[in-house]
């Protein structure tokens, strides 16, 4: 096999396997926006958005946000080119992703955003920070009289 399609089939496959993650990361992200929204009273930014974000979001961010990068630019500094179509690559996977595997996780991102509450909460009590317990707390029990019959509806597909 030519060294160059071998190449460029080694650097698609990488380029398919940190698009994943990346769009799932991107998912959640938009789906906690919508949350954050939806329980908020006012319609103006996000919402609460901010607030109901894990915070352990960010190390997903911090993993496969530089590698996406680095990828397209290793693709345009070797073949030139190539860069555009892994940019198509990792467009492609990430849009497959949120059409075909985003939508069965839905009740997963509700647990994962209910259980985040809950930690902080518990966390913040027992760290003494009262204010920050109680203004979670709040979030939390918006959260909950939304989305409390959708996470513990145990009919999932």
């Amino acid at each position: 096999m030519d060294n160059k399609l071998q190449y460029m089939i080694t650097l698609s496959i990488l380029a398919i396997l940190v698009a994943i993650p990346f769009a799932l990361d991107t998912s959640f992200r938009n789906f906690t926006r919508d949350v954050g929204k939806s329980i908020s009273v006012s319609t103006y930014g996000s919402g609460y958005q901010d607030a109901i974000t894990p915070p352990q979001l960010n190390y997903v961010s911090y993993i496969f946000w530089p590698i996406n990068i680095g990828i397209v630019i290793y693709g345009f500094f070797v073949y030139g080119f190539y860069g555009f179509i892994i940019i198509g690559v990792i467009f492609l996977t990430s849009a497959m992703v949120g059409a075909f595997v985003v939508p069965s996780l839905e009740k997963r991102f509700l647990k994962i955003l209910s259980y985040s509450m809950i930690n902080r909460v518990a966390n913040y009590k027992r760290d003494n920070d009262e204010i920050r317990a109680q203004a979670m707390q709040d979030v939390l029990d918006l959260f909950s009289a939304k989305y409390i019959n959708e996470i513990l509806n145990d009919n999932e597909k």
